[in-house]
C-alpha cells in the first residue's frame, strides 16, 4: 500500500501541507469537500477553508521531478512516484519548508530504490516549530546532503549551502531575504544536479493530462 491511510488508485494528485500528505481530488476528478467521507478541514493562512483526505506517507519509485511555474498559485516542484500500477504526483510548493527539507536529502537518494516520504509539522518541547519530511529507503532515514550535526547540536553547512550567519531571524524582512536566497540556491542545485535524471523542463500551466491538479495551499510559507 503506497499511501498510509488509503487503498491506492491508478493516479492520485497530492500536496504536502499541515504536516500531512493531502489529497484534494478523488480518482474521478471530483474535489474533496465537506461531504467527502474522511475529509479533514484545515484553515489556510488567509483563514479560508481547505478540505482534503490526509495520509501519513506516500511511497514508491520516483519516476520524475519537474519544476512548474504558476503566476496565480506560485511555483512548485512536482514529484511523480510509481507504486506498481499506481502513479502519484506530489506537489511541493517551492516556498515551503517541506520542499526545502526534501531537496536537502534528494542528492543522497538512490533513485533506483523505493522511497517513503512522511511529512511532519509540530512544536517541540521548547516551543520551536519543526516542519519537514522524513525520507526513508530500505528502512534507513536519509540525511541531508547539505548539513551535518555535531555532538554539541551545532550544524556544519556543506556544498555551498547559504549560511544564516549574521541574519536576525527575529526580523521578518531579514528572514524573508535569507529564505529567498535558500530557495534560489536549492532551485539551482536541482537544475544542475538532476538535469540528466529528470525531465525538469518548466511547465507554466496544467496539461490536459493533469487537469485535475489542485495547487498547493498557502499554508507553509517558511517565514
Amino acid at each position: 500500500m503506497a499511501l498510509g491511510s488509503n487503498n491506492g488508485s491508478p493516479r492520485i494528485f497530492l500536496t504536502v501541507g499541515f504536516g500531512r500528505i493531502r489529497q484534494k481530488t478523488l480518482e474521478n476528478k471530483q474535489k474533496v469537500d465537506s461531504s467527502t467521507p474522511g475529509a479533514v478541514k484545515r484553515l489556510k493562512q488567509d483563514k479560508t477553508e481547505t478540505w482534503a483526505l490526509e495520509h501519513d506517507y506516500v511511497s514508491g519509485i520516483i519516476e520524475n521531478i519537474f519544476y512548474k511555474e504558476d503566476a496565480q498559485y506560485g511555483n512548485s516542484f512536482e514529484v511523480t512516484i510509481r507504486d506498481v500500477a499506481d502513479l502519484y504526483q506530489v506537489s511541493f510548493s517551492e516556498d515551503s519548508r517541506f520542499w526545502f527539507d526534501f531537496m536537502k536529502k534528494l542528492p543522497n537518494l538512490d533513485l533506483k530504490k523505493e522511497v517513503k516520504i512522511t511529512a511532519y509539522d509540530f512544536e517541540d518541547k521548547s516551543g520551536k516549530r519543526r516542519a519537514g519530511v522524513s525520507v526513508e529507503q530500505s528502512g534507513i532515514k536519509i540525511k541531508s546532503y547539505y548539513e551535518t550535526q555535531n555532538e554539541d547540536k551545532t550544524w556544519n553547512l556543506l556544498h555551498g549551502f547559504p549560511s544564516g550567519e549574521g541574519v536576525d531571524f527575529k526580523d521578518k524582512d531579514e528572514l524573508k531575504m535569507y529564505f529567498i536566497k535558500v530557495k534560489k540556491f536549492l532551485r539551482n542545485e536541482f537544475m544542475t544536479k538532476f538535469k540528466d535524471s529528470f525531465d525538469n523542463k518548466t511547465h507554466s500551466t496544467a496539461t490536459e493530462e493533469d487537469d485535475s491538479f489542485t495547487p498547493p495551499a498557502d499554508d507553509d510559507l517558511p517565514f
